[in-house]
């Protein structure tokens, strides 16, 4: 099913200028946040439209809550995005599956635990996929937008 929202920019605005008005916020801060040149796997190659193997830039990152890992962020970029435009358009999926070895270690998890990850894909005005996130969430913990209309 497709659904149409706001940008998740605007809630991330009312975040920013009131991370704490719940305690479910995730307070600012990440563990191991690292930006680095990979080279594209399969399922990133497809999303962004890329042989695998291309160049990507990765930005990749661990979230915590009262010192406890509650979701893994993992963003890349086709090199020369800058060059690509503003994104214009985004869509996302939300799945609910079995934490990956790489996102059981990350979040300390047990070999059987279902996690929730969203995808999203963002595309440039030309239609062009300029960047593909891969949020994981952690069982138990809730992740609340509040989106401006």
């Amino acid at each position: 099913m497709l659904q149409t929202r706001p940008s998740p920019a605007f809630g991330l605005r009312t975040y920013r200028k009131h991370p704490h008005t719940t305690d479910l916020a995730i307070h600012p801060g990440t563990q191991g946040l690292t930006v680095t040149q990979e080279s594209a796997v399969d399922s990133v190659a497809h999303a962004l439209d890329l042989e695998v193997g291309a160049p990507v830039i990765a930005r990749t990152g661990v979230y915590w809550r009262a010192n406890t890992p509650v979701q893994s962020l993992r963003t890349y970029f086709p090199t020369g995005v800058r060059r690509l435009g503003e994104p214009s358009r985004v869509t996302e999926e939300a799945t609910v599956r079995l934490a990956t070895p790489r996102e059981q270690a990350e979040l300390d998890l047990g070999a059987l635990s279902p996690v929730m990850a969203l995808r999203r894909i963002a595309y440039a005005t030309t239609g062009r996929p300029v960047e593909l996130t891969v949020c994981v969430l952690v069982p138990g913990y809730a992740a609340v937008y509040q989106l401006d209309v």
